[in-house]
C-alpha cells in the first residue's frame, strides 16, 4: 500500500463510508442523558483522524456541499487536534470531529460484523470506521455536522489515557485509611457515569 492515505469511500445517496479513525467517547449503544452538556438524547461518538495517514479530500467535499447557502465562515466539523485538544493523549497531529445520531441508533458492529450492543465493549483508541452524511443547520449559528449511520470496530490501537498516571494506590490506600478512621460516615451521593462528555 506504500503511502498512500486512506479517503474513504462515497457510497451514494450523500452518504460516505469514512476513512480509518481512532475511537473516542464512544456513546452509540445508548443515548447520551437528556441533561448532557453535550449532545443530550444523542447517541455519538469521537472520530481522531491521523494526519499523516488521511486523504481529507472525500470528508472535505460533502462538507462544502452540505454547507452551500451558508456564509463563508460556517462553523466545520473538522477541528484540529493540536488546537482544540492540545495535551489530551490521541490527538497529536490530527483533525477530529463528533458523529452523532438523534432519531434512530446506528448499527454497530465489530471486525467480524457482530453486532455490539454496549459502549463498554467499545475502547477508546482502537480503530473504526463509520458511514456518515453531513448536515447543515442554520440557527444561532452557521454550520455543519456529521450525521452517524453505521459504526464499525476495528479493534487494536492503544487505549487511549484519560488523565493520571494510574499509579494511585499510595494515594488510595492513605485515603481508604483515612474514611476507616472517622467515626460517622456519609453515604455518597449518586454519581453521574454519563458525566464525561466532550468538551
Amino acid at each position: 500500500m506504500g503511502n498512500k492515505k486512506d479517503k474513504g469511500k462515497m457510497l451514494g445517496d450523500g452518504k460516505m463510508l469514512t476513512p480509518r479513525f481512532r475511537i473516542d467517547w464512544p456513546h452509540v449503544c445508548e443515548r447520551r442523558p437528556k441533561d448532557a452538556k453535550v449532545n443530550a438524547g444523542k447517541f455519538d461518538i469521537t472520530a481522531i483522524f491521523d494526519k499523516d495517514k488521511t486523504d481529507f479530500t472525500l470528508l472535505n467535499k460533502i462538507i462544502e456541499d452540505a454547507g452551500k447557502g451558508l456564509g463563508k465562515r460556517f462553523k466545520k466539523p473538522l477541528k484540529s487536534g493540536e488546537e482544540e485538544r492540545d495535551g489530551e493523549d490521541g490527538y497529536e497531529n490530527s483533525r477530529f470531529c463528533t458523529l452523532s445520531a438523534k432519531k434512530f441508533k446506528p448499527t454497530v458492529m465489530d471486525a467480524t460484523k457482530a453486532i455490539i450492543e454496549d459502549d463498554d465493549e467499545i475502547v477508546p483508541g482502537s480503530f473504526g470506521r463509520a458511514i456518515i452524511s453531513a448536515w447543515s443547520y442554520n440557527n444561532e449559528n452557521q454550520g455543519v455536522a456529521f450525521n452517524l449511520y453505521a459504526l464499525q470496530c476495528l479493534g487494536g490501537g492503544k487505549r487511549l489515557a484519560k488523565g493520571g498516571d494510574g499509579n494511585n494506590s499510595a494515594l488510595a490506600n492513605e485515603s481508604f485509611e483515612e474514611l476507616d478512621e472517622m467515626e460517622d460516615t456519609e453515604e455518597p451521593d449518586d454519581i453521574d457515569d454519563d458525566d464525561n462528555d466532550l468538551d
